[in-house]
């Protein structure tokens, strides 16, 4: 192999990692950039709920986007943790979906932190 063969092997393969990097870089911050989420809901009513073990989901009948979930259905996530506090929102946003009253919802850092009930 001459020097030159050698020199832009070399050259070729710092090009495949320097681009795979900033590749890396890009997707990355999007990705963090596009999962924070704030805003508001429209005042509408909930039309499904998924729990899991740390959080409850609520699905709205809205055309707004979501808080804190990647596809575009408008699912808004309650974080669930051991508080007096979480475990009254939960159960005021489940008597708003049982009874059918419209809500509002409020979303910080891509979680629901406040919300309004209504008739």
């Amino acid at each position: 192999m001459t020097i030159y063969q050698d020199r832009t092997r070399h050259c070729m393969t710092f090009r495949k990692v320097v681009s795979a990097s900033v590749f890396a870089m890009l997707i990355g911050t999007e990705a963090v950039a596009a999962d924070i989420v704030n805003g508001m809901s429209e005042r509408t009513t909930i039309t499904g709920i998924r729990s899991y073990f740390s959080f409850t989901d609520f699905i709205l009948n809205s055309s707004v986007g979501g808080c804190g979930t990647p596809d575009g259905e408008s699912i808004w996530r309650l974080p669930l943790t051991s508080s007096d506090a979480s475990r009254f929102k939960r159960a005021m946003l489940l008597g708003a979906y049982l009874a059918g009253k419209k809500v509002t919802l409020r979303c910080e850092n891509s979680v629901v932190t406040d919300f309004f009930v209504a008739d």
